[in-house]
């Protein structure tokens, strides 16, 4: 979300794959209001249908689409399965679907501790004071 001219805008990069299809790099999207509060609620709904636009681009470039961006932006489900089966390809029965590991989560604790002993962080002995005495009078 970018504020430009008094008006808060939606600033989305377009992936590299579509960007030739689409003749632009990035999309922007104004959210007509110049309010911070009104521009965080209404940034979910502008951010879907710039998602759609680009599985939209991707469908007629002959891409694999993302069926779960149209269903988020309200297209029909009729609609997404005739995408779908159009863009995705079917799955053999010889191919199975690779299950990738997450990294495990983090503590509030350890990403706290990562976020203060981050070396490029230039803090001064006073203020590495004020944070850990607030972080452990909790």
């Amino acid at each position: 979300m970018c504020l430009r001219g008094g008006q808060f805008y939606l600033r989305r990069r377009v992936p590299p794959d579509i960007q030739q299809h689409m003749g632009r790099a990035e999309i922007w999207r104004s959210l007509r209001t110049d309010s911070l509060k009104c521009a965080v609620r209404r940034f979910p709904l502008i951010a879907s249908q710039v998602e759609a636009e680009i599985e939209g681009v991707r469908l007629r470039a002959g891409l694999a689409v993302d069926e779960v961006l149209f269903r988020a932006a309200g297209a029909p489900a009729s609609a997404v399965e005739r995408m779908s089966a159009v863009a995705i390809p079917p799955v053999g029965l010889a191919e199975q679907p690779t299950i990738t590991s997450q990294p495990p989560l983090l503590t509030f604790g350890e990403v706290y501790d990562r976020y203060i002993n981050d070396p490029t962080r230039g803090w001064s002995i006073r203020t590495r004071n004020s944070y850990d005495s607030r972080c452990t009078a909790s």
